[in-house]
Protein backbone atom coordinates (compact mmCIF):
# COMPACT_ATOMS: atom_id res chain seq x y z
CA UNK A 1 0.00 0.00 0.00
CA UNK A 2 3.03 2.12 0.83
CA UNK A 3 4.02 1.94 -2.91
CA UNK A 4 0.78 3.56 -4.09
CA UNK A 5 0.75 6.28 -1.91
CA UNK A 6 4.12 7.20 -3.03
CA UNK A 7 2.97 6.88 -6.72
CA UNK A 8 0.37 9.28 -5.86
CA UNK A 9 2.07 11.55 -3.52
CA UNK A 10 3.19 14.83 -5.42
CA UNK A 11 6.86 15.74 -5.80
CA UNK A 12 6.36 18.80 -3.23
CA UNK A 13 4.51 16.70 -0.80
CA UNK A 14 7.48 13.88 -0.38
CA UNK A 15 10.04 16.99 -0.71
CA UNK A 16 8.65 18.24 2.68
CA UNK A 17 9.73 14.78 4.80
CA UNK A 18 12.81 15.76 6.34
CA UNK A 19 15.93 14.17 5.30
CA UNK A 20 14.76 13.54 0.97
CA UNK A 21 15.71 16.11 -1.65
CA UNK A 22 13.95 16.17 -4.84
CA UNK A 23 16.85 14.18 -6.46
CA UNK A 24 16.07 11.25 -4.20
CA UNK A 25 12.54 12.07 -4.67
CA UNK A 26 12.33 11.95 -8.12
CA UNK A 27 14.58 8.52 -8.24
CA UNK A 28 12.11 6.90 -5.78
CA UNK A 29 8.85 8.25 -8.29
CA UNK A 30 10.77 6.39 -11.05
CA UNK A 31 11.27 3.33 -9.12
CA UNK A 32 7.93 3.27 -7.82
CA UNK A 33 6.24 3.58 -10.90
CA UNK A 34 7.56 0.02 -12.19
CA UNK A 35 6.04 -1.11 -9.83
CA UNK A 36 2.19 0.42 -9.61
CA UNK A 37 0.34 0.71 -12.51
CA UNK A 38 -0.39 4.28 -13.71
CA UNK A 39 -2.66 3.85 -16.77
CA UNK A 40 -5.94 4.65 -16.88
CA UNK A 41 -8.29 2.02 -15.78
CA UNK A 42 -12.20 1.16 -16.34
CA UNK A 43 -15.07 0.45 -13.48
CA UNK A 44 -15.16 -3.02 -15.50
CA UNK A 45 -11.71 -3.55 -15.19
CA UNK A 46 -11.26 -2.71 -11.72
CA UNK A 47 -14.24 -4.84 -11.00
CA UNK A 48 -12.78 -7.43 -12.43
CA UNK A 49 -9.49 -7.16 -10.97
CA UNK A 50 -11.47 -7.03 -7.26
CA UNK A 51 -12.92 -10.59 -8.16
CA UNK A 52 -9.13 -11.89 -6.91
CA UNK A 53 -9.05 -10.01 -3.98
CA UNK A 54 -9.87 -12.41 -0.92
CA UNK A 55 -10.73 -11.13 2.55
CA UNK A 56 -8.96 -12.44 5.68
CA UNK A 57 -11.25 -12.06 8.74
CA UNK A 58 -9.41 -10.99 11.91
CA UNK A 59 -10.08 -12.47 15.51
CA UNK A 60 -11.73 -9.23 17.10
CA UNK A 61 -12.85 -7.69 13.41
CA UNK A 62 -16.80 -8.05 12.31
CA UNK A 63 -17.64 -10.07 9.28
CA UNK A 64 -16.83 -7.62 6.00
CA UNK A 65 -20.80 -7.74 4.72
Amino acid sequence: MLKIKIAHATVRKLSDVKGISEAKVMKLKDMVKNLVPMDFKTAADALEDRKYVCLIPMINSPPPY
